[in-house]
């Protein structure tokens, strides 16, 4: 079967970036095209794909399957990964240096930062209380990619340091495909960074992607319409619970108030309801692990002393928390702390892989219930067996 090379540019890029910026992202990615890095790549993810569907079916087929592939099967598709990821990586410092080459070293600096801190805002506006919240709006907006692009150079402009910061603090892992922000520059030459971005669209091809925009605006808001009412509902009913509520001695209650807060972009007002049940109730993990949310999210490493005593408090959220730590921990390249934590953590890991196991006995108990034969139907059943 021939595979045919499909190239797909986010309407975000044509807004933030220039001519000439556009032009060393193209360069980018037809050297993995050229480098034929979609094929290597390809054949080991439909490999992964092929062992992920093995182990799926060996856990329908019953416990003494999968008993004997699991294991293998779980290392050799974490082992893939990790070998398509490093290869990745490197085809990734392969295409910077063609895009440097054709344009130069400034252009794709400057185009590499602003795609950068859109990704940034892509996958952290959410925990911003200063963000655009689209629930507030009673049906959907026929303005919605500009809405996003206006709200980004807001939110840019109100936390511009510390997207800064945030973005030359990141680092990759063994499980990542692409290198981090700060290992491209460094891989490009780059020793100074000047990040003195113009964010205004280029007018060079502004009636052109004006179209497009409006194009897919329209065809964002037909699709949105149909599900609005599900997508606002959870908004209107946090707002229903905070109008309505009183302080109580009930812990549930409180903690849906806390959360409904948080639903409503008000971390500040969520921080002190927690805080008060936990001066109540030092043994709340619910009220500390939230804690401990908001601060991460509010880049605070206070917040992992929180989820520490919650975890502690409460086994069930060990494997939820221990991933948040190592995120925050892995977004701000804290190696020292890391460890520091890592008796701690693996101890935790062990006390989780031993509830699964306990878990796992109890469905494996399941699987052989006993159960009842007449001795006829026993007698056909031993002459057929020999």
């Amino acid at each position: 079967m021939k595979y045919k090379n499909v190239m797909y540019i986010g309407l975000d890029f044509l807004q933030i970036l220039d001519e000439k910026e556009l032009e060393s992202v193209f360069v980018h990615e037809f050297a993995h095209i050229y480098n034929e890095d979609t094929l290597i790549s390809g054949k080991i993810s439909r490999n992964i794909t092929r062992w992920e569907k093995i182990l799926g079916d060996a856990d329908e087929k019953g416990q003494i399957v999968h008993i004997f592939l699991t294991k293998f099967a779980v290392y050799y598709i974490k082992l893939m990964q990790m070998h398509i990821k490093a290869i990745q990586k490197q085809k990734e410092y392969i295409a910077d240096r063609e895009a440097v080459r054709y344009t130069n070293k400034e252009i794709y600096f400057s185009a590499s930062t602003k795609i950068t801190l859109f990704d940034y805002y892509i996958n952290n506006s959410s925990k911003d209380s200063q963000r655009l919240d689209l629930r507030t709006y009673d049906s959907p907006p026929d303005n919605y990619y500009n809405l996003i692009y206006d709200d980004f150079k807001k939110l840019y402009r109100i936390h511009k340091e510390q997207y800064h910061q945030q973005i030359m603090k990141t680092v990759s892992t063994k499980y990542d495909s692409h290198p981090s922000y700060k290992e491209r520059m460094d891989k490009m030459g780059i020793t100074e960074y000047y990040f003195n971005l113009n964010l205004e669209r280029d007018i060079t091809f502004m009636a052109e992607v004006d179209k497009l925009i409006s194009k897919f605006n329209l065809k964002w808001q037909k699709n949105a319409s149909s599900s609005w009412k599900n997508f606002t509902q959870p908004y209107k009913e946090s707002n229903a619970l905070v109008e309505k509520f009183e302080h109580s001695e009930n812990e549930e209650k409180n903690l849906k108030y806390g959360l409904a807060l948080e639903d409503l972009l008000r971390f500040d007002e969520a921080l002190n309801t927690y805080k008060q049940m936990l001066e109540k109730q030092p043994e709340c993990a619910s009220a500390s692990y939230r804690i401990g949310i908001i601060k991460l999210n509010q880049n605070d490493i206070a917040g992992i002393d929180y989820l520490k005593n919650a975890i502690n408090i409460e086994s069930a959220l060990i494997q939820n928390g221990l991933e948040e730590i190592n995120k925050f921990i892995q977004l701000n390249n804290l190696t020292e702390l890391k460890k520091e934590m890592s008796e701690w953590a693996w101890e935790k890991s062990k006390l989780l892989g031993k509830i699964k196991d306990e878990n796992a006995n109890i469905r494996l108990r399941d699987k052989f219930a006993s159960v009842e034969i007449d001795a006829e139907k026993l007698a056909i059943l031993k002459n057929k067996l020999g």
